[in-house]
């Protein structure tokens, strides 16, 4: 008898971990918005790194993770004071060329994404925070997610957790969906495995947020990487 596809098991992977719940067809928007935004980074000299899915799906899966919809970046608090020449360049309303919507959520978090990207979000308060009113809030898009020092720049403080700076810098840069010198922890599995549970490699377990329309998914699934690859396999 087959263990690994069972009815209940194929169940989850077509409810749960189908790739049309990531970027699917869309994955090149999500890249080159992935590029260009690194580009914006280092062009200002803000420190970043992936993080959370994003970072996990480097370690686990070398891509995306196939039915992870957003892009997760950590960048430095000088992000804040370097804004306003960001958006000089990047978002000026007087420039109909420019490319890219800002949304910045209290400070702690940013948001990126290409103004006139055909999916657009609304009806979720979200776009509210668009720094540009006439702009759209779209997706794909990415999140900067602002970390500050703590105990003498010691340590990181984000997500609502303390965390050891000698693990993120300094920061390693790697090869990632064909982009070079991306920046990512000094030491990935220490976030990894106390954000996500020590089984992180194995233990696949679907997004309880659907970031296309900005709406919590209620429910979520969860696989083995064995469980995933045999049932995708035999699709």
């Amino acid at each position: 008898m087959d263990t690994v596809c069972t009815p209940q098991k194929q169940y989850i992977y077509n409810k749960y971990f189908n790739d049309d719940l990531g970027f699917g067809k869309f994955k090149h928007l999500a890249v080159d918005l992935l590029q260009k935004t690194i580009n914006i980074l280092d062009e200002f000299k803000i420190e970043y790194m992936l993080i959370s899915g994003t970072l996990l799906g480097y370690a686990r899966h070398n891509d995306f993770i196939p039915w992870d919809d957003d892009i997760d970046l950590l960048v430095d608090p000088s992000v804040i004071d370097k804004l306003p020449d960001i958006l000089k360049k990047y978002n000026n309303t007087d420039d109909n060329t420019t490319e890219f919507s800002f949304l910045n959520i209290d400070n702690h978090l940013l948001k990126i994404c290409f103004k006139d990207s055909k999916h657009i979000i609304s009806e979720n308060g979200i776009a509210e925070n668009l720094i540009n009113k006439n702009d759209k809030y779209t997706w794909p898009f990415i999140d900067l997610f602002i970390f500050n020092y703590r105990h003498d720049k010691n340590c990181l403080g984000f997500f609502k957790k303390t965390w050891d700076i000698k693990y993120f810098f300094p920061v390693k840069k790697v090869k990632f969906l064909n982009i070079e010198n991306v920046s990512i922890p000094n030491n990935h599995n220490y976030f990894l495995k106390y954000n996500y549970g020590f089984n992180y490699m194995d233990r696949l377990i679907s997004s309880s947020w659907n970031h296309k329309n900005e709406k919590d998914n209620a429910n979520y699934g969860e696989l083995t990487m064995n469980e995933y690859i045999i049932i995708k396999s035999k699709i």
